[in-house]
Order: structure tokens, then C-alpha cells, then sequence
């Protein structure tokens, strides 16, 4: 039978660096904790019901733009940024957290 060490180390949050080309540097990122993807995908799909395939679902842009930012808050380790610091930065930012939210989207898909 499997321990509960074992289990809580086989699952622990991983990290990994990734270059991000809209500041042309690298950024530590890691995977969401349960509650923590629960809470961003509240969020970014606040009451849509699915029949099918979940990748279809149109998201306005404004939830998008606010799950992107928690999402960032949550998943960026180094630098790490509250939700607050990222809603004062300037709007040239947004590519920044949108990429950012891409990297750590694309990292917290389980694999296939």
C-alpha cells in the first residue's frame, strides 16, 4: 500500500525555468495546486456547463485578461508578482502575462 509521503511526493508542485520572448528573459514558473487551478478556472469560466468538448467554450476577453493575471500571481515563482503589482504595471505589459499565462497553461496540461 502506498504511503501518504509517497503520494504527496509522486504529486508536489513542480517548477521549471522558461524564456519568455516579450521580455527576451527567463522566469521560473510551476504547476497550480488543485485549489489554486479551481480558483482560475472559476474565473476564467464563471458559470459555462459543458456537453463536449471543453476546448470550444468562447471566453470573453475581460475574464480571459483576469484569470491571466491570477493565474500569473499563483504560477510565477521567480520573479514572483501579486495580483496587485500586475494590475500596476503599465499596459505594455500584457504580452508579458499573457505568455506567461500561455507558459504555465501549457506546463500545468497533464500529458498524455
Amino acid at each position: 500500500m502506498v504511503d501518504k509521503k509517497t503520494l504527496l511526493k509522486k504529486f508536489e508542485l513542480q517548477t521549471k525555468t522558461v524564456h519568455i520572448e516579450a521580455i527576451d528573459g527567463d522566469v521560473k514558473i510551476k504547476k497550480l495546486s488543485i485549489a489554486q487551478r479551481q480558483e482560475v478556472n472559476e474565473v476564467l469560466f464563471g458559470d459555462a456547463t459543458f456537453s463536449g468538448d471543453a476546448a470550444n467554450v468562447e471566453i470573453e476577453v475581460t475574464r480571459y485578461n483576469k484569470a491571466a493575471k491570477l493565474g500569473v500571481s499563483f504560477g510565477l515563482v521567480e520573479p514572483s508578482l501579486s495580483v496587485d503589482e500586475i494590475e500596476q504595471m503599465s499596459e505594455d505589459a500584457n504580452d508579458f502575462i499573457l505568455e506567461v499565462f500561455g507558459s504555465i497553461q501549457e506546463f500545468d496540461t497533464p500529458k498524455k
